[in-house]
């Protein structure tokens, strides 16, 4: 099995159970990992010779303690305090880095040539929200239905990138380049163990295909399965079968 693997200078001093996995987690930004059961193993000289623990996330506590192989493994400094990495000779795939629940998607081809399952977060063609909703209350006490925290930030972009979509003129998007990788990233995360730095190590994401995973997160793909269906529908009552005789 590949995995990504985590190194965390000095977190060989904490006692590592679930909630300290998540405060750790949410502390480095790994917001897509708190979920995860960590497998760990204490590791003197790790990146830099710094002493600290390697950590594998995994969907359960199965399989071999991970390990610290400079020769064996590539790792990307995060910060001075965390490095991500993996084996040079096997990347993970995105089957092997599924998270446990998936969204609603559509599959999207990535430049590592895999295909990704992109969440949709707007319905087209009305652009009304498809993620999670929590029933809570606004700022005046008023019932109101809220994005899922997690699930937020995605949709804003989404949203953001429906509005630039449906503006363009000539069929030209105007949409930041920033804002695409993010809005792809944010996505991605929601049904994969990967964040920006996972995503460039194996080589995913190009300028082409950020914008395909946005197509994607606005429904892109089914809007135009159903326009072609109506498309054909239209054309078969313009077209009446012509009655023998």
């Amino acid at each position: 099995m590949s995995e990504f693997l985590y190194y965390f200078a000095d977190a060989h001093q904490r006692v590592m159970n679930a909630q300290a996995w998540r405060e750790l987690a949410a502390e480095y930004e790994l917001g897509y990992l708190v979920k995860c059961i960590p497998a760990l193993r204490e590791c003197h000289a790790g990146p830099e010779g710094k002493p600290g623990v390697v950590v594998a996330a995994r969907l359960d506590g199965s399989g071999p303690a991970p390990s610290y192989k400079a020769d064996e493994q590539i790792w990307r400094k995060r910060s001075d305090a965390l490095w991500i990495g993996m084996r040079r000779d096997a990347k993970p795939t995105p089957a092997e880095l599924r998270q446990r629940d998936m969204l609603e998607s559509h599959g999207v081809e990535l430049a590592d040539g895999n295909t990704w399952l992109m969440p949709v977060a707007v319905v087209a063609p009305h652009g009304a929200t498809r993620l999670e909703v929590v029933l809570g209350i606004d700022e005046n006490g008023a019932d109101a239905e809220i994005v899922k925290p997690s699930q937020q930030r995605f949709g804003e972009l989404a949203h953001k990138f429906w509005d630039a979509f449906m503006d363009a003129e000539d069929g030209k998007v105007v949409f930041p380049v920033d804002d695409l990788v993010e809005l792809a990233v944010a996505g991605l995360s929601l049904n994969y163990r990967v964040g920006v730095d996972e995503l460039r190590m194996l080589g995913a994401l190009s300028s082409g295909n950020v914008w395909k995973l946005a197509y994607a997160a606005i429904d892109g793909p089914r809007f135009e399965q159903l326009a072609k269906e109506l498309a054909e529908a239209q054309k078969k009552t313009e077209s009446p079968p012509v009655a023998d005789g």
